[in-house]
């Protein structure tokens, strides 16, 4: 509900120009036409890199970065799903999404929603991998930087640590 206008119409920047007109853009997967088209009207339930099998049968999922790169992805918003899934009976049901932002500027760095009060982070922002529940916290392992990102369970970003190797930030 507090998400900026921007983040309404994801998928606008995936030729490398602007594109503002709702599924006027063919994707295509390895040279080939699909039938997806973008942008898109919402949020797309996009691909995942990371799962987890809770005691209770339950799963959460991680969001990949958006549309494979920072250049495009500014509009593709960062979550993780939760969903109760019947294997047998064929069913999902999202049961919770949290959605990852940075209200309190813990970001060493400038982010796509830089100008906004709830800051919510995007694929041009960090590119999630991985992640661990760690008592109330959830730990996201992150492939830009490279990060951890530690977050509470609504999704508010409560640190931001820099991989070092002989002391020095990795890049």
């Amino acid at each position: 509900a507090d998400a900026p206008k921007d983040l309404a119409t994801p998928g606008k920047f995936t030729t490398g120009r602007r594109v503002e007109a709702v599924g006027t853009v063919e994707v295509q997967s390895m040279g080939r036409p699909t039938s997806m088209k973008l942008p898109l009207r919402g949020q797309p339930l996009q691909g995942h890199s990371g799962i987890k099998h809770m005691p209770d049968g339950t799963y959460w999922v991680l969001t990949d970065n958006g549309f494979g790169a920072k250049a495009n992805s500014p509009d593709a918003m960062l979550y993780l799903n939760h969903y109760r899934i019947d294997f047998d009976k064929g069913t999902v049901e999202r049961l919770e999404t949290i959605y990852l932002r940075d209200p309190d500027k813990k970001v060493p760095f400038r982010i796509a929603n830089e100008a906004t009060d709830s800051r919510y982070l995007t694929g041009s922002d960090f590119d999630p991998e991985s992640f661990q529940f760690v008592g109330d916290q959830i730990w996201i392992g992150e492939e830009f930087g490279p990060f951890l990102i530690k977050v509470d369970r609504k999704g508010k970003v409560e640190a931001v640590v820099e991989t070092l190797a002989d002391g020095k930030p990795v890049r």
